[in-house]
């Protein structure tokens, strides 16, 4: 029996020639393939068709956050921050409340990135400077049933949108804030208060990124010529841990 497999294989090889044999072997695979690629029809999260998701990202249990311009989701009010189960269903026991807000009604509220922290609080950063009626200018720390964790106070100047928020293995927080012209890069301890011990970057131009590398450097990311040091890095750069411009980073 153990012959028989090779031979038929042998058999097919010398009926239809080595060059079909690929052909046909490049289709079965490509419709493995496909297979594997189809969208899944368990999965049916329901937003308003016109909103943009500016991000995904999945939970410790299995839960799916994503970040959009949408009002709605599964039509509940969801105000741009909503979880959903593994099924796509959204999840009813995390509930933002009135979510972010701006005290000048010109100027619409949003949300850049989220991250989760070690403990399934979500820190969340924007253009805004309230969120669910508490104030908070452009970072806000959520506790896992979506309230606003209380004990997290925001230290980053009014008015100055926060456009790149990452974690540290320490737990500290690094954040990047102010307008396409000009951004500071800072670093805040666990509870929101600015850490002294970081080193404060000015940067010309917009962050709209940030990695933290396993030794606790930074990767930053965006539209900027000057990145607080001597030399000229373009749109990608690497700091220190605590801060000074990485001029071996090239």
């Amino acid at each position: 029996m153990r012959g028989i497999k090779p031979l038929i294989f042998f058999h097919i090889i010398v009926n239809l020639g080595m060059k079909k044999c690929l052909v046909l072997l490049f289709v079965i695979l490509s419709s493995i393939w496909v297979d594997a690629q189809r969208l899944s029809e368990n999965f049916n999260p329901k937003i308003l068709w016109f909103a943009q998701v500016d991000q995904a990202m999945s939970t410790p249990a299995g839960k799916i956050i994503v970040i959009s311009d949408a009002s709605f989701a599964n039509g509940v009010s969801s105000t741009r921050i909503a979880r959903f189960n593994a099924d796509g269903s959204l999840d009813p026991t995390f509930d933002v409340g009135f979510g972010p807000r701006n005290y000048d009604p010109t100027v619409l509220p949003s949300i850049a990135s989220a991250i989760a922290s070690s403990d399934n609080k979500l820190l969340v950063c924007g253009n805004f400077q309230g969120f669910n009626g508490r104030t908070s200018h452009g970072i806000a720390r959520l506790n896992i049933d979506g309230s606003v964790d209380t004990s997290f106070s925001s230290w980053v100047p009014q008015d100055s949108p926060v456009t790149a928020v990452a974690y540290q293995s320490t737990g500290k927080i690094i954040v990047c804030y102010g307008t396409p012209e000009i951004s500071k890069l800072m670093r805040l301890n666990s509870d929101g208060t600015p850490d002294n011990s970081f080193e404060i970057i000015s940067i010309n131009g917009y962050v709209s990124t940030l990695a933290v590398l396993p030794d606790d450097m930074l990767l930053a990311g965006g539209s900027f010529s000057d990145f607080g040091g001597p030399a000229e890095p373009h749109n990608l750069v690497q700091s220190g841990a605590n801060g000074p411009f990485d001029n071996t980073f090239n």
